[in-house]
């Protein structure tokens, strides 16, 4: 019960202590009353539905947003294009450590206590890190091998690579994602014994303490080992997921890696911008088509403009969703994502703005009719009252 619906009631309540009204009165008041909110409310939803424009705007608005589905689909959770990616030993690969490298002796000359990097000699055997060795593995019991390794050692995630591989490379160890640590014999590139992670860690410390250039250099070590690791036929575990296990763990086996999921991302980031631009598009050319004489009180018009971004937006959410369904069931590939976050969002935010805004309407209209007939039944009372006393 709204709070215009309480004070009606209480009115006649109190309406009825004052003056003895029989319950067909009363009745009839209150039956008067649940009429007149339908007929408000009815004014309402009429006031604030689609005519012939709108409409026209609203399938303009859910064509616009399926082209922008169709243009931007078909790519979501694809895995590995191998026909894309490289060997370690690739020219394309070699040239690129190349180019780091001498990025990083460039910027080492500018920089204070810092040498210059490594010669050629140390270059060709930075390419080696303790992280991919994988002999002894069955010694060990740690199932490391050439397709899973990656997906097993810290030094190889992309987030958690940056520390834990720059002090696997400063100690010559290994760091798995269950976060036990081994000796590598980088010699032979053999592990060796189990050492403790805490351990690896104050060797790294104590190493940079004795010589502050082995930081920067094993953390540029670091950083071309990923950049060169990134394009090979395996690629690179998604940032964050090495010490997840379950769905995680396959979709790296299934060739869903770093680079598929940073072009999820911004396929996502795509639909979500321009799917907000249309939304944007539509609300500010469907308020170019305000007239006041015509459309009334302007709240009434802009609540058919969100009805028509609302609409469209759930319509073309809803159609995408079966499309990619009977195209490719069970699949994500069409999917489009970001627009269905802002569809969710939209009808989050939306649909109590929309009771909020009826509520407000239906309260005014009906204060403002009521108000007339109480001060016209409240002169009733106090002539009855005044009779009574007389």
């Amino acid at each position: 019960m709204s709070e215009i619906d309480k004070y009606y009631k209480n009115w006649v309540d109190e309406t009825l202590s004052k003056v003895k009204l029989d319950e067909d009165k009363k009745e009839k008041l209150l039956s008067s009353h649940t009429k007149e909110k339908e007929k408000v409310t009815s004014e309402f939803r009429k006031l604030t539905g689609l005519d012939k424009k709108d409409m026209g705007f609203l399938f303009a608005a859910i064509a616009l947003q399926c082209i922008r589905q169709y243009i931007l689909g078909g790519t979501i959770g694809k895995v590995i294009d191998k026909t894309t990616r490289v060997t370690h030993n690739a020219p394309s690969i070699i040239k690129l450590e190349k180019t780091l490298n001498n990025k990083y002796d460039k910027v080492s000359k500018t920089l204070e206590n810092i040498g210059k990097y490594k010669t050629g000699e140390e270059i060709a055997k930075k390419c080696k890190v303790p992280y991919d060795a994988i002999t002894n593995s069955s010694k060990y019991n740690l199932g490391l091998g050439g397709l899973t390794h990656r997906y097993q050692t810290l030094g190889h995630d992309p987030l958690f690579g940056i520390i834990f591989g720059t002090m696997n490379i400063l100690t010559d160890t290994m760091t798995l994602n269950d976060f036990s640590s081994f000796c590598v014999d980088m010699e032979d590139f053999s592990i060796g014994e189990e050492i403790s992670t805490l351990d690896v860690a104050k060797n790294a410390l104590s190493s940079i303490a004795s010589d502050t250039t082995r930081l920067p250099k094993a953390l540029f070590s670091q950083i071309v080992h990923m950049k060169t690791d990134e394009f090979t036929k395996i690629g690179l575990p998604i940032p964050g997921t090495t010490i997840l296990s379950g769905k995680f763990k396959e979709l790296y086996l299934k060739n869903y890696d770093k680079i598929c999921f940073e072009r999820d991302l911004r396929t996502v980031e795509l639909q979500t911008g321009f799917n907000l631009m249309i939304n944007k598009i539509i609300e500010l050319v469907h308020g170019l088509y305000y007239d006041e004489k015509l459309c009334g009180d302007r709240n009434l018009y802009d609540a058919k403009t969100i009805k028509i971004i609302l609409y469209s937006n759930i319509i073309a959410s809803s159609s995408n969703i079966l499309a990619s369904y009977f195209v490719n069931p069970l699949g994500v590939n069409y999917l489009d994502i970001g627009g269905i976050g802002i569809t969710f969002y939209r009808i989050i935010k939306d649909i109590p703005f929309m009771l909020s805004l009826e509520k407000e309407f239906i309260d005014k209209k009906l204060y403002l009719n009521y108000r007339r007939e109480i001060e016209n039944l409240d002169m009733e009372i106090t002539n009855l009252v005044n009779e009574i006393i007389k």
